[in-house]
Order: C-alpha cells, then structure tokens, then sequence
C-alpha cells in the first residue's frame, strides 16, 4: 500500500520512513507500506498539470500510481473545497495532524509522528476509503486517532448551528406560557 507524506511533513522525515520500511520491527507493524513523499509527484513548472500553490495534481498523480494514504501537516486541506473534494473522489484514507504541530520544531514533530506510528499503521490497515482522522499532539501511550468529517468545515458549522437553534426553539414551546409563581414553584409543577 502506498502511503504519501505531504511537503507540511519534514522531508528528512519521510527519509527516514522510508529506510524504516525495510526493518523488520517496522515492517511487522506496517506490513508492505511503501511510503513515498508528495515531491515525488508534484508536478513542476511547464508540467501540463502545473497549478502553483495546489495539492490536487500530485494528489491525481498519485492516485494514478496506486496511492491509497496521504499524511499531512496541512489541516487546511480540508477547508479547501477542490482540495478536500480531491481527498474525497480519489477514496484515500487521510491522517492530519492537529494545527499546533505546524507551530513545532522539527524534532518534535519527527517525535510525535514516530511515537504515534503503530496507531497510524492500524487505522490505515482497517480504516474507509475517503476517511479523515488526526493524530492527537499528546504523548498517550495507547490512544487513538481522532475521526474527523470529510465534510466542508464551514457547512458542518452552519448545520450545528441550525440544529441548535432547532432545539432552543423546540424547548421554547415545551416552556408553559402561563404566569410563573417563580421558580420555586416550576420546578414543583414539572415534577408532578
């Protein structure tokens, strides 16, 4: 299975993925994961498919080669409707981190990512296509990877809010309309 580290992921991380990948000890967690970086498939300048400043032609570009998983540093991509649409059509399982950890250092990062590769392999291994979870920026030992929508964003806000707004009103009509003797006394009469 090919899984693909974006450019918000320290190369010389992914280097050192991709050497892990012939350990056994890695290996015995990951199975055959053939890890690859998005440079590899971002297209250049003169390219046909060439759009600076976006990830959907490396994203077709490596759904063409097989690709299957994108690890990214960019939670952005999923506030951006042709990009996360990408992510979505091309059916790839997509682990994020959260947003604090494009504000950390390189070493951190590399810690946080290798301390939380065995939770990634296996949710890789089990998990839907066009699936989105993030990588808790904690150090549990034994935690779990954090289910996200593949949803717009701003549309799931706008849902939630309507639906609250929905109950408020909902338990507005459920309120009786008659003089209150306070509260004391409303909490007597409900109880009845």
């Amino acid at each position: 299975m090919k899984v693909a580290f974006d450019q918000n992921v320290p190369i010389g991380l992914v280097r050192v993925l991709q050497n892990f990948a012939n350990e056994k000890q890695f290996r015995k967690i990951s199975g055959s994961f053939v890890v690859k970086a998005a440079a590899d498939y971002t297209p250049k300048p003169g390219d046909n498919d060439y759009q600076p400043k976006n990830d959907v032609p490396w994203l077709k570009r490596f759904a063409d080669d097989g690709g299957k998983v994108v690890i990214s540093g960019d939670v952005r991509m999923k506030s951006r409707p042709h990009e996360r649409l990408a992510l979505i059509e091309h059916g790839f399982v997509v682990i994020f981190f959260e947003a604090q950890w494009s504000d950390w250092k390189f070493w951190r990062k590399c810690a946080l990512l290798i301390h939380w590769w065995p939770v990634i392999a296996a949710k890789i291994k089990r998990a839907k296509k066009a699936s989105f979870y993030h990588v808790p920026c904690n150090w549990v030992e034994g935690g779990r990877l954090r289910w996200v929508s593949n949803k717009d964003p701003k549309l799931l806000k706008v849902e939630q809010r309507a639906r609250a707004a929905k109950r408020r009103k909902k338990s507005a009509k459920e309120m009786p309309n008659k003089p209150s003797d306070g509260p004391l006394f409303d909490y007597a009469e409900r109880g009845q």
